[in-house]
């Protein structure tokens, strides 16, 4: 297997790429519908329950755009992904 430049540089934008898409559900004000098994019956997971769960996903990712890892993958600036991705939700 050979490593490439552009090998490399595909990486590094799936990476950005995957933790936008991540970002971008994780601050959806309208999250799907999540299922659980209690007592061997599938109950909705309760709207609460989600969005403390996606708030802390929004916080981990808001830290990865601030990171130095981050900025050694890409020169754009962590905060203009986090602003246009929140425009899209009016926030």
């Amino acid at each position: 297997m050979i490593i490439t430049d552009e090998g490399i540089d595909l990486l590094r934008c799936a990476i950005v790429k995957q933790a936008a898409d991540d970002y971008d559900y994780a601050v959806n004000p309208k999250p799907r519908k999540r299922w659980k098994t209690v007592n061997k019956k599938k109950v909705p997971v309760p709207q609460e329950e989600i969005r403390a769960e996606l708030d802390q996903k929004a916080n981990e990712l808001e830290e990865f755009f601030h990171s130095s890892w981050y900025g050694m993958l890409v020169d754009i600036n962590g905060d203009s992904i986090i602003k246009e991705i929140k425009g899209r939700y009016g926030k």
